[in-house]
């Protein structure tokens, strides 16, 4: 991750889902098990659009891989 960004994102495993999110856990100790590093080879990357930026922006097209010379893509004007 750290070509990407300096901070690792948490990575849970699919099948630890439902305890990561379970409201009723309140005591983060009880979720440090999950707490492990992501194997660097299950992970990949790719571009994506600017629009990732946004919070509000939050559909598929935030996971779409695009092309870095795709024209206008980064013109903030």
């Amino acid at each position: 991750m750290q070509p990407i960004h300096d901070r690792m994102p948490v990575i849970i495993a699919p099948a630890y889902f439902d305890q990561w999110l379970a409201p009723e856990i309140t005591i983060h100790q009880k979720l440090e098990h999950l707490l492990k590093p992501y194997p660097s080879e299950k992970m990949y990357s790719h571009p994506v659009s600017p629009i990732v930026n946004t919070p509000k922006n939050d559909s598929p097209e935030c996971l779409k891989a695009i092309t870095l010379e795709e024209p206008g893509l980064f013109d903030l004007e």
